[in-house]
């Protein structure tokens, strides 16, 4: 568990190769007995799991793999496998970064590592601030780990917090922690806990319940309005956070269709250098009793993506000023709403 812990901290979206050695046959053998292995325990579909391990076993047999001793190339070979079977964004073998490499079982110096990414991006804050009318924006790149990303989220929900209305922007957010997540999702909500979304493991054959906070630092927005900028690139908690919301009727989604990844991971030593990235649980949403894997979540409001922030802008200085209580206010959002050339 704590090798799986330190990979996991170490995961990169694009492959570290420098300085990996070659594999010679025994290690190629060494890495996909493990691969096969890791499926059947772990792979959120046993059928699924079954099958993808009898494949990679009998490319082996057959010598699919001795072309090439690169790791690189067996990991790219290997994922294709892999998704041949199970057409799954999640999953991917790939080549550990080098400081992963030496140092594997370190779970203090791999947390350390992740820690100082995490605050060099700003935790994935990449923008708060108030747009004219007093409409909210966050731009968020990333779902950090709250145990280390948590004052960031608090402070930046408290520059939102008198907001009349709320645009998230996660058209370049690929995913994270779905406990970042839970928190950002429970300052639009009231504070009864409310029934997010339920994770079946399949290894465990458990399901564990995750609900909105009864608590969080700072102000809560229960009742203004909210929209989630989408893209076809938006994946993996970006789109649990987007799913939830827009189950509940609590945001307007606007943009494009996502990705469409929607099983958490478990990261995988195969060792030689090599690590696998394995879906072990599926999101169940307790409204719709399904999720977003394969599909991809449809924006309420299809735009392009370059045009989404535009929209959503529009929409809210609307929805603003169709509930506005006196002319004063009214005439102002309709002034802001033609000097941004919105329509």
């Amino acid at each position: 568990m704590l090798r799986e812990t330190a990979l996991t901290l170490l995961l990169a979206p694009l492959a570290a190769s420098a300085g990996a050695a070659d594999l010679d046959r025994k290690a190629r053998r060494g890495v996909v007995d493990e691969l096969a292995k890791s499926l059947r325990e772990v792979y959120v579909f046993a059928e699924q799991a079954e099958e993808m391990a009898t494949r990679v076993e009998n490319r082996l047999k057959d010598d699919a793999y001795s072309s090439t001793s690169a790791p690189d190339r067996l990991a790219a070979l290997l994922t294709s496998d892999l998704r041949g079977v199970a057409a799954d964004k999640h999953l991917r073998v790939f080549v550990l970064p080098p400081e992963a490499r030496q140092n594997e079982d370190d779970l203090k110096e791999a947390r350390r590592r992740y820690e100082a990414r995490a605050w060099r991006e700003n935790y994935g804050f990449r923008q708060v601030r108030i747009l004219d009318g007093n409409v909210g924006y966050l731009e968020l790149k990333k779902f950090a780990d709250p145990t280390v990303a948590g004052d960031a989220a608090a402070a930046a929900m408290a520059m939102l917090g008198n907001s009349e209305a709320l645009i998230i922007d996660l058209r370049e957010n690929f995913g994270g922690s779905p406990f970042m997540a839970q928190i950002l999702i429970s300052y639009l909500l009231e504070d009864a806990p409310q029934h997010l979304v339920d994770q079946y493991v399949r290894s465990l054959d458990a399901t564990r319940q995750i609900y909105s906070l009864p608590w969080v630092p700072g102000k809560r927005m229960p009742d203004i309005p909210v929209y989630v900028l989408i893209s076809s690139q938006t994946f993996s908690a970006a789109e649990g956070f987007t799913y939830m919301l827009q189950s509940m009727e609590r945001a307007s989604v606007v943009g494009e269709r996502s990705a469409g990844g929607a099983h958490p991971v478990k990261v995988v030593n195969l060792g030689h250098g090599l690590a696998a990235a394995i879906p072990f649980a599926r999101a169940i949403n307790p409204i719709t009793e399904s999720n977003w894997e394969g599909t991809g979540i449809a924006p309420d409001i299809e735009a392009p993506a370059a045009e989404a922030l535009d929209v959503a802008y529009a929409e809210a200085l609307k929805a603003l000023a169709e509930s506005a209580d006196d002319d004063a206010r009214r005439a102002e959002l309709e002034k802001i709403f033609r000097e941004h050339g919105l329509r």
